[in-house]
């Protein structure tokens, strides 16, 4: 996996398994190649993706043009500076 911003890899690994009890025992591996390590379960999201900026659906943020507006008041600037 690759970090969003940066595009730099990360230590982090996803691996899709069918739901089976063979593929159960997964869960209980601590260590891989003298590595120690942690397998957890995928946490989905739900819903479509929200910009932070703008607080619109299903656009990417990366050609955003429109104007800030606070998750808080709703009112036209950015979060941070509420």
């Amino acid at each position: 996996m690759t970090n969003k911003k940066t595009g730099l890899p990360m230590p982090l690994f996803l691996i899709s398994l069918p739901k089976n009890d063979a593929n159960r025992d997964v869960y209980n591996i601590t260590e891989l190649c003298y590595m120690k390590i942690i397998v957890e379960i995928l946490n989905k999201r739900y819903g479509p993706a929200q910009y932070f900026r703008s607080q619109g659906f299903f656009y990417s943020s990366k050609y955003c043009t429109r104007n800030p507006k606070c998750v808080k008041c709703g009112k036209p600037h950015l979060t941070r500076d509420c």
